[in-house]
């Protein structure tokens, strides 16, 4: 059985049909220079409930670096479409 899902549920597809994973922000309500000058929104689940994090540039390539260097950490396709899908 198929299940057709529409377009806007795939916002990683842009609207000249190209793909992009590029969810990258600019922090326009920096209070100091300190502050990141972008950010990563994130959606996850921690303890059952989903929340929002916002992840720095350095804190995004931290952890892209750590899912190379452990492959047998990194879920496959069925558990991150079961993730995605929450089935």
């Amino acid at each position: 059985m198929w299940v057709r899902v529409p377009p806007a549920a795939f916002p990683i597809i842009n609207s000249g049909g190209e793909t992009t994973m590029d969810t990258r922000k600019e922090n326009e309500g920096r209070k100091t220079k300190k502050e990141a000058t972008h950010y990563w929104p994130t959606r996850l689940r921690v303890d059952g409930k989903a929340v929002w994090i916002l992840l720095t540039d350095a804190e995004v390539h931290r952890a892209a670096k750590r899912a190379e260097n452990n492959p047998e950490d990194v879920p496959g396709l069925w558990t991150r479409i079961r993730l995605v899908f929450g089935l």
